[in-house]
């Protein structure tokens, strides 16, 4: 993950936390 990038990683890790927070609510 760290690879893709450090101005990717940014969004990338955001776009995963909220994917991640709206699965657990479900």
């Amino acid at each position: 993950m760290e690879a893709v990038g450090s101005q990717s990683g940014t969004t990338a890790e955001r776009v995963l936390i909220e994917d991640c927070g709206q699965l657990a609510e479900e």
